[in-house]
């Protein structure tokens, strides 16, 4: 945001409402305007970390399950924020106890 003059942009969009969420919709269009949005992978540790939706010039897109509810620990994080200087994450619950490990990938990210 610091890059593309959206100071007064809201950076989070809680809670996931109708909405927050056409207005999350909205950033993510704004900053990948005439941009190809394609389907990635890194290969990171002999492993593909799969990237839904991103651009070549550094912007990426995932849901919460994308990042949390998948096997993925600290190193691939890393690796995902070497290769894109923005991510946004869509669908972030409301979390229990129920979703520990999901908690704790969350707050690695």
């Amino acid at each position: 945001y610091r890059l593309t003059g959206t100071v007064s942009s809201k950076i989070f969009h809680f809670p996931n409402t109708p909405e927050n969420e056409a207005a999350f919709e909205k950033q993510f269009e704004n900053l990948t305007k005439e941009r190809e949005v394609t389907r990635n992978e890194i290969t990171f540790q002999g492993r593909k970390i799969i990237i839904p939706e991103s651009t070549k010039n550094g912007i990426a897109r995932f849901t919460f399950n994308d990042l949390c509810s998948k096997p993925l620990g600290a190193g691939d994080y890393n690796v995902i924020c070497k290769n894109y200087h923005t991510v946004f994450v869509k669908g972030i619950p409301k979390m229990s106890l129920e979703q520990k490990t999901e908690a704790k990938r969350f707050i690695i990210f």
